[in-house]
């Protein structure tokens, strides 16, 4: 991944418009960025297309995880060691 695609990938995953999406998302990919595969990335931007309820309810539990993207939802929980912390928001 190029510098600029990374930047461009962190800016709308921080700037959502949901506070706790930018934190969730923002953070992961600040995190582990640099690390995607393309499959990965490409992944990811067709995720950021869903509605913003859709997936901060996908990435808290509160709905039914949408198949094609469970790997990556669990990879997004999974930074995250205290799963209590995902529900409170």
């Amino acid at each position: 991944m190029t510098p600029n695609t990374l930047k461009r990938l962190i800016y709308q995953c921080t700037y959502r418009g949901m506070k706790e999406l930018d934190l969730l998302l923002g953070s992961y990919l600040k995190t582990n960025g640099a690390e995607l595969s393309l499959s990965e990335i490409n992944l990811l931007k067709e995720f950021l297309e869903e509605p913003e309820q859709v997936i901060l309810a996908n990435l808290l539990g509160r709905k039914e995880t949408i198949n094609k993207y469970s790997v990556l939802i669990s990879k997004i929980r999974s930074q995250y060691a205290d799963q209590k912390a995902l529900k409170d928001i």
